[in-house]
């Protein structure tokens, strides 16, 4: 928490941030430190002055009050705080105020004001609710007053304001009269609630969206459901694309939509009849392959058969220990219903940290199954086990790691599976599990044709990532569920495809499929704590500069003189090391790189973050794609005696284990260094608040995967996410590409990326080939 320092200075009050502890310490100035400070400060009138110095338009310290608001109120305020100082001259040194006779009092005309407007400002949309908080405005003056600020306000040299109290009253109880609460610390809004607020003229409801703007608030009307999908022709023009974006957020399990500068709320009960069904209809009649058609009517027919009061009331009844969180309970109904309607299976595509393992588990306790087979990274493998174990009252001599026929639980590993796919495929399995099934996107691989010849009645699919490269990763997971799957993907989404409209390809297979893919994104369902994203672009020294030159000048060289054949093979070698050098300089062969004392600007920046966090108590979770970059960072820490744990491909899973816990545990492990690869993935390393990429990779997905590892449930921490790059390099060039691509599959994932094509279309704008 922080605090602030008053210092009296003649004619103005200087004001400055510390820690917050009774003894001077270090000023604070830090933005990001500073940000949303009135969260931080741990004195009510600190508080109280900070909204006084907001609205005289002051947003960063140091902080000051001059002369003119030298007014009793304040004076008496800052007395209250018992941190109060003067300074004689600017060369004198602080010393404390006791006497507060020496600041000469104002006598300023204190103005009633009167508050004509609540604001309800939204923070956050989650599942059936809203995050919101209450404001005051008042009119002509510039910024929303909180309502349970009780402080002056300053209106010009000559006048202070004060909240006439009477009409603040009416105004908080004339909402209370409409929703039926009390207002007071009053955190959340039903949807239902919002609505009747938002018929009265003397509130104004605005969300606050991703570019800090305020949207207005509307609630999507009645009359535009009852249309079915292809009944588009009795909406008016500017309807359709609304019509469409609110049924699109709608099957993505979206209850809002941010449309042409509004923020339209979706209230469930007004779609629950939309006639979704119509595409699924019209390929049904047109084809003859009996299996899809019986697949597709199934999927039309689906029908509720447990509710979340049943599942819960089962599951007490059985051996399963945990707690689920609301969306978790959820999404156990809507694979149990799957179970209970005959379908196939399901993609449970839940973003990373949502808990998929925990809902898995308490469908297959409900389900009542003999033998079920869970397939997963090797690194995962122990961890499937100890949260059975955990969560459960199965015994441990019910679970196998190795195939056995008689079991209640085999888990396996994908290269397991390959392997012995001949044995594997001799047994028949209740049900399948495949975690983290990026694993089967590409349907050339042996790991995808063995997985096909396993016998299973109901298959699930998990992961958080079902798209990572293109649409076709997720329909790959999808025939794993209904090989028939490829007679639609083939007649409707390749077509598409080829013919370049990935939009209209993504938006048609979620209306066809919608009913065998879930997917929440965190913060839908969580109210997990703020998460900071900051990118840092570093600018090289002249000697890094020249070396980074030299380098490119080296490769330009090689690919002038090489033999045409081998000009991909050089360009992307020389990528490499330009990616090398921009990780840590050091990482590259002695031959490219022999200036040992050449300064390295990103090691110093790591090393700065990774200070403040262990100053403050906190810890930081590492990642890079070079073991080599790692090796030095743990040098550099061990050197500044700083303890630090460390994981890649090299460490065993027992090792793993034990690893994670130390750092979850023990208060003197601070940092968490992981390749990219060992440790993107199966992690919970929610004792840090602080993760670092070294370098970006080619695919965002994979990025956001490694930030789950903290961004997760169980996170109690604000967490901060930096991701450094070097300006004017081949990181820059990556990160320019990436930030167009990223946004292009909004609707099921982060990014649409073919990373070999990318790679060779920064080589060559690098190499100029």
């Amino acid at each position: 928490m922080l605090r602030f320092i008053y210092i009296f200075n003649n004619d103005v009050i200087n004001i400055e941030v510390q820690q917050d502890r009774d003894k001077l310490s270090p000023f604070i100035r830090n933005k990001n430190t500073l940000n949303n400070l009135e969260t931080k400060l741990s004195h009510k009138e600190d508080i109280l002055i900070w909204y006084f110095l907001k609205f005289l338009g002051q947003s960063y310290p140091p902080f000051e009050i001059k002369k003119e608001f030298f007014v009793k109120e304040i004076v008496e305020l800052i007395k209250k705080t018992n941190f109060v100082f003067y300074k004689k001259t600017k060369k004198s040194s602080l010393k404390k105020l006791k006497d507060f006779s020496i600041i000469p009092l104002k006598d300023i005309k204190i103005e009633l004001l009167v508050p004509n407007k609540i604001l309800i400002k939204i923070d956050s949309i989650i599942k059936n609710k809203l995050k919101i908080k209450f404001y005051f405005k008042i009119e002509n003056f510039l910024y929303d007053i909180p309502i349970n600020y009780e402080f002056l306000i300053p209106l010009n040299n000559e006048k202070i304001g004060k909240i006439n109290s009477i009409q603040k009253k009416n105004l908080i109880k004339s909402v209370e009269n409409i929703i039926g609460k009390s207002v007071e610390n009053l955190e959340y809004l039903t949807f239902e609630e919002l609505n009747k607020l938002n018929e009265f003229d003397f509130i104004e409801v605005v969300y606050k969206s991703n570019n800090n703007s305020n949207k207005k608030i509307s609630f999507a009307s009645n009359t535009i459901f009852k249309l079915g999908i292809f009944d588009k022709d009795l909406l008016k023009d500017n309807d359709v694309e609304l019509y469409m974006n609110l049924l699109e957020n709608y099957l993505n399990n979206k209850n809002y939509v941010e449309y042409n500068g509004e923020l339209i709320l979706i209230d469930k009960n007004l779609i629950e009849e939309v006639d979704n069904k119509t595409i699924l209809e019209v390929f049904t009649k047109q084809n003859n392959n009996k299996s899809i058609v019986q697949f597709i009517n199934h999927l039309l027919n689906i029908k509720s058969k447990v509710t979340i009061n049943q599942i819960l009331e089962k599951l007490k009844r059985s051996t399963f220990k945990a707690t689920l969180k609301p969306h978790q309970e959820e999404g156990v109904r809507w694979l149990y219903n799957l179970y209970l309607n005959n379908i196939e299976g399901g993609l449970l595509a839940d973003e990373m940290g949502l808990g998929k393992t925990i809902q898995v588990i308490a469908f297959l306790i409900l389900a009542k199954t003999k033998k079920n087979l869970i397939i997963c990274p090797a690194s995962l493998v122990h961890n499937w086990k100890n949260e059975i174990l955990k969560f459960t009252n199965i015994k441990e001599s019910d679970i196998s790691l190795e195939i056995k026929e008689n079991k209640y639980i085999t888990i396996l590993s994908y290269e397991s599976a390959r392997n012995r796919i001949d044995e594997l495929s001799k047994i028949e399995y209740d049900i399948l599990v495949l975690d983290e099934s990026q694993k089967i996107k590409n349907q050339t691989t042996q790991i995808f044709e063995a997985i096909k010849k396993i016998k299973r009645k109901f298959s699930i699919i998990m992961t958080g990532t079902p798209i990572e490269n293109s649409l076709n990763d997720l329909w790959n997971m999808l025939f794993v569920i209904n090989e028939n799957l490829y007679e639609l993907y083939n007649s409707k989404i390749k077509p598409l495809i080829n013919d370049k409209n990935s939009s209209k390809a993504i938006e048609l297979t979620i209306k066809m499929l919608y009913p065998i893919m879930l997917q929440r994104k965190k913060e839908q369902v969580l109210n997990l704590p703020k998460r900071k994203n900051i990118d840092i672009f570093i600018e090289f020294s002249k000697e890094e500069q020249k070396e980074y030159d030299k380098l490119i000048k080296i490769f330009i060289s090689a690919i002038k003189s090489g033999l045409s054949g081998r000009i991909q093979s050089i360009a992307l070698e020389g990528l490499l090391r330009l990616r090398q050098f921009c990780s840590i300089h050091q990482i590259l062969p002695s031959s490219l790189l022999n200036n040992a004392s050449l300064k390295d600007s990103k090691l110093e920046k790591v090393i700065e973050i990774t200070k403040e966090v262990i100053y403050n108590n906190k810890k930081i979770v590492i990642f890079s794609q070079f073991t080599k970059s790692l090796d030095i960072l743990e040098e550099k820490f061990k050197n500044l005696n700083f303890n630090s744990v460390r994981l890649d491909g090299s460490i065993t899973k027992k090792q793993r284990e034990k690893i994670v816990f130390d750092f979850q545990n023990n208060k003197n492990i601070n940092i968490f260094l992981i390749s990219l690869k060992a440790g993107g993935v199966g992690l919970n390393l929610t004792s840090a608040n602080t993760a670092l990429l070294l370098e970006p990779w080619w695919n965002p997905a994979v990025e956001e995967q490694a930030f789950a590892r903290i961004d997760r449930i169980g996170q109690q921490q604000e967490t901060t996410i930096y991701r450094l790059f070097y300006k004017n390099s081949v990181e820059e060039k990556i990160y320019k590409l990436l930030e167009e691509k990223r946004n292009l599959f909004t609707n099921m994932s982060e990014s649409l990326i073919n990373i070999k094509n990318i790679e060779m279309e920064v080589a060559k704008d690098v190499f100029g080939i």
